[in-house]
């Protein structure tokens, strides 16, 4: 049970995450281009395919057969992930982290880095379990699945809401550091 929830929510999670990017492809592209680590040609490159290998790597999920790969690349992209985000943290930047392309805007903070650890070790659980379980279509599981991101996606927005406040707060100076 655990396991196909844990897959569910990874698939769901990179779709929410994914679709909006493609939709948005030339704001990513400059979201990418923004953390200044790679090249601007590289930065295009990883901009425009990152989105679609998010969706390749959920899809190879759905197979029993395919899922080992589809873990593999989602790992690849978290730790691409977390070296960005931690690049831009320890650098002391402030960029939008382009994770829901237009759709939600994120910061690129210790909330991120954190999210995607998680999901990294969710990964790294699922790939553990796949050699006991096998992925299921059911309706419980991926009900499961979307409540969960649905559940992530909601935290980010109160993360952000609560950043925010602070921000004005500060800004006022009616807030204490």
């Amino acid at each position: 049970m655990i396991f196909n929830w844990t897959v569910w929510w990874i698939i769901i999670t990179f779709m929410a995450s994914s679709i909006p990017k493609i939709f948005s492809l030339k704001y990513f592209i400059h979201l990418v281009d923004q953390y200044d680590i790679l090249p601007k040609y590289l930065a295009l490159l990883y901009g425009v395919f990152l989105p679609f290998v998010e969706v390749l790597g959920a899809g190879l999920l759905l197979s029993n057969t395919t899922f080992f790969y589809g873990i593999i690349v989602l790992q690849i992209i978290l730790l691409s992930f977390a070296y960005a985000v931690y690049h831009v943290i320890s650098n002391n930047k402030i960029l939008t982290c382009g994770c829901y392309g237009r759709f939600l805007d994120a910061k690129v903070d210790k909330f991120t880095l954190n999210k995607i650890i998680t999901l990294f070790l969710l990964a790294t659980l699922s790939l553990y379990l796949s050699t006991q379980y096998e992925v299921q279509y059911s309706l419980h599981y991926i009900g499961m699945g979307i409540f969960l991101t649905l559940l992530l996606l909601l935290s980010q927005w109160i993360w952000n809401f609560h950043q925010d406040a602070l921000r004005i707060l500060r800004y006022s100076g009616t807030g204490s550091d």
